[in-house]
């Protein structure tokens, strides 16, 4: 038998909902890494509510909890079949597997052809194949910056990844080669989720990366204004593919999502005045009002912009940036071998497809929406995550509350 609960019903902001199941007698709850607002859940009949005028993704996740428990009823008689004795840890690793694709840990590694660096670029092509280029990509950096470090990377094992291992990286990275501390923090990261998807696989037993922490610092980061978006949109172009770019980018600008959301984008997403999006990053469902500029963008294409990369995305949105005379100054503080460094650029020079995602959250939050409505367009789990995206300044915020009546006479 498969229930739904909410972990916590008088929750004031989301909370999870939980499966309860039971199985031989025996009650257990599992996660399904779903959340969702007491005020849109209607206990009687365990799903959240389809009024689309109140809840938008109410169907989405009623889809995923349709989903979740069929994966879970057809458990048992899997088992039978297979002649595995029915436990509730065989019933938690079978369902996380099937339905999140998590591989229980073995405790012994498996035998299997391929050094650490073969391995790894194994996991590079897998990546590619299924999350797309952009998605590998950042492990590509990380094995080429392992090659660049070890000097015998031809026989690196997995239990070569050690503490030291990691500290001396860093060390190289930082102050041999002077890359920044968040370039650091990212080769961290990238380098944890290959040795932890190797260790659930069984490649390895060693544990010691997940002491490995992951620096960072905060940079100054760019959003543009909505005067900024009118220059590139009204800038006329005439070179093949700078329109496209322009367009994809603005897309962006307009929904505030990642663009690998945005390359994926069809006329399937559109639900009458809103384009409704499975995230890749997150797999979260969000609903999204179509903005005016989106709607031109999709009379003039009759539909999405033809496909294209992120990295040419990248390449010529700061051309077309640099034609509409983006040109304002912008100081950017890094460190820099341990030492902190002023660099001068012009606007055009920073943009990038995650320009993008942060101008459309930024002018939201300059524009007086709400930081939880602009949360749920996100898709971000908390208003903490949302804040680190938003690019405003101390003087906006002094100028917004001038008139305010906190500062008024008593």
């Amino acid at each position: 038998m498969i229930n739904f609960r909410l972990k916590d019903q008088k929750a004031s902001t989301e909370t999870s909902i939980r499966m309860i199941c039971c199985f031989n007698k025996e009650n257990f709850a599992l996660y399904t890494r779903l959340k969702i607002h007491p005020d849109f859940w209607m206990k009687d009949t365990q799903r959240a509510t389809q009024d689309l005028k109140i809840f938008k993704t109410g169907r989405q996740i009623n889809y995923e909890l349709v989903k979740l428990e069929s994966i879970a009823n057809s458990i048992p008689y899997s088992f039978m079949t297979e002649g595995i004795t029915l436990t509730k840890e065989a019933f938690k690793n079978r369902f996380e597997q099937e339905a999140f694709n998590i591989v229980p840990i073995s405790s012994t590694p498996i035998t299997t052809p391929g050094t650490f660096v073969e391995l790894y670029e194994a996991y590079i092509n897998m990546m590619s194949d299924h999350k797309g280029y952009s998605q590998a990509n950042p492990h590509r950096m990380v094995l080429g910056k392992l090659k660049s470090f070890y000097p015998n990377w031809v026989e690196l094992d997995f239990n070569d990844i050690t503490v030291k291992f990691h500290n001396d990286l860093m060390d190289f990275v930082l102050y041999k080669e002077g890359l920044s501390i968040n370039y650091a923090g990212t080769l961290t990261a990238r380098l944890k989720t290959f040795m932890n998807d190797s260790l659930r696989k069984g490649l390895h037993t060693n544990r010691d990366f997940e002491q490995f922490k992951r620096i960072s610092e905060e940079v100054d980061k760019i959003a543009l204004s909505t005067d900024d978006l009118k220059k590139l949109a009204k800038i006329k172009i005439t070179i093949p593919g700078y329109d496209i770019a322009r367009d994809l980018f603005m897309i962006q600008c307009v929904t505030g999502l990642r663009y690998s959301d945005v390359e994926l984008l069809t006329m399937d997403n559109i639900r009458g005045k809103f384009l409704e999006v499975k995230t890749q990053k997150t797999g979260k469902p969000v609903t999204i009002n179509i903005h005016a500029e989106l709607q031109k963008i999709l009379d003039k294409y009759d539909g999405f912009p033809p496909k294209m990369s992120k990295e040419k995305v990248n390449l010529y949105i700061k051309e077309v940036a640099k034609f509409a005379k983006l040109t304002d100054k912008v100081i950017i503080e890094t460190t820099v071998k341990g030492q902190k460094v002023r660099t001068s650029h012009f606007l055009w020079e920073l943009i990038s497809t995650h320009t993008g995602r942060r101008t459309a959250l930024t002018n939201m939050a300059r524009q007086g929406i709400d930081l939880n409505s602009i949360r749920l367009v996100s898709g971000h789990t908390t208003i903490k995550q949302l804040q680190t995206y938003l690019k405003i300044d101390s003087e906006e915020s002094a100028t917004k509350l001038i008139d305010h009546a906190f500062y008024k006479s008593f």
